[in-house]
């Protein structure tokens, strides 16, 4: 792979760990907004935070562990493999951005009963949504022990 191919993915990759990263924080700032309406979800800053923590590593790790190459990535690896993985990431958390901004949005006008439709129907799909984030979590986190 020439240079300027591994210089561009190298900082593709990177920006979509950016981007993916703040992502997570903003949606963990409406998890907040979104906890004192629902509960149910209280246990989602875990993993909101735990893949905050496995995206740090790995920016860390691309920046440290093969400084020759913008994405830290040894010889002979492609460079952009997590890509299409962090694209989708981004996706996911953007879709629950949209839900919980929602939520909390028709929090002050809606009546017990119509916020509770509400969440029932937003739960399966904050349900499926929670299920690729524990696929990413856990393939970041592998990208991360490979990088520490």
């Amino acid at each position: 792979m020439d240079p300027f191919t591994l210089l561009a993915a190298g900082s593709t990759t990177l920006a979509l760990l950016n981007n993916l990263s703040n992502t997570v924080i903003r949606v963990t700032e409406l998890w907040d907004g979104v906890l004192h309406v629902e509960p149910h979800i209280e246990d989602m800053g875990h993993e909101l935070k735990n893949l905050h923590y496995f995206i740090d590593i790995v920016k860390r790790g691309m920046a440290t562990r093969h400084p020759g190459t913008p994405d830290g990535a040894p010889n002979g690896q492609k460079p952009n493999d997590l890509d299409p993985l962090l694209k989708s990431a981004i996706h996911t958390l953007e879709s629950l951005e949209v839900i919980f901004a929602d939520l909390i949005r028709q929090r002050s006008v809606l009546t017990s009963v119509r916020q509770s439709y509400r969440w029932e129907r937003y739960k399966g799909e904050i349900a499926g949504l929670r299920g690729r984030m524990g696929i990413y979590i856990s393939s970041i986190s592998s990208a991360a022990a490979f990088l520490a």
